[in-house]
């Protein structure tokens, strides 16, 4: 599995097996596992908001690997919903690059700079993220 923090906002994992993917979607909640799991299975893809995390995710299969991009500091559902709009309208894939652009371009507000006013501290505000871990 590789999991790596791109700056504040983006991450990027890919797992390589249901059990790490399993292991990286625990903290959601079972009926969030259960449609992220149906839709990889019809579509090969998966989008999804948490509220209680402000984070907007992002799951693509791609063969036996699935792809997970995530971006913290969502403020609400139709920053997520935009995010989703603008994935859906690219051409190629998503890269780091284009992740952070999205980002941007979906809230208005910097990578650098993502949090709104009244939002709770994130671990990444005080600059705790590790760049890359890889694990098998």
């Amino acid at each position: 599995m590789l999991d790596a923090a791109i700056n504040k906002v983006v991450r990027l994992t890919i797992t390589g097996s249901s059990w790490q993917l399993e292991r990286v979607l625990a903290s959601l909640t079972y009926r969030a596992r259960l449609d992220i799991r149906h839709d990889l299975e019809d579509s090969r893809e998966a989008h999804r908001f948490e509220r209680a995390r402000n984070c907007a995710y992002y799951l693509r299969r791609q063969g036996s690997r699935v792809v997970i991009w995530r971006w913290n500091y969502v403020a609400s559902i139709s920053e997520a919903n935009r995010i989703r709009t603008l994935i859906q309208s690219l051409e190629g894939r998503l890269d780091a690059y284009r992740a952070s652009h999205i980002f941007e371009e979906a809230t208005h507000r910097s990578t650098n700079r993502p949090r709104l006013a009244g939002m709770a501290f994130h671990a990444f505000d005080l600059g705790a993220y590790p760049t890359l871990r890889a694990s098998t």
